[in-house]
């Protein structure tokens, strides 16, 4: 899996997302976050805005809309 990494976006009542991608941008709740490959693993509470990724071998990235989270 080098060059990759594995991107799980869950709420309090599920898991909405589990894919393997080769990038990642999050609204984190003091700033925006990009996170690469090999990147220590994370757990962090989510501001508003866009989440960015680009999927394993996507030319193109992929937006969901998050709120902010852990209120």
């Amino acid at each position: 899996m080098a060059g990759t990494l594995l991107l799980e976006v869950a709420t309090p009542e599920r898991l909405m997302l589990k894919e393997t991608v080769s990038e990642v941008e999050v609204p984190g709740a003091e700033g925006e976050m990009g996170i690469l490959p090999e990147h220590a693993a994370l757990l962090s509470e989510l501001g508003a805005g866009p989440l960015r990724y680009t999927p394993e071998g996507g030319a193109h990235a992929t937006s969901l809309s998050a709120a902010a989270g852990w209120k």
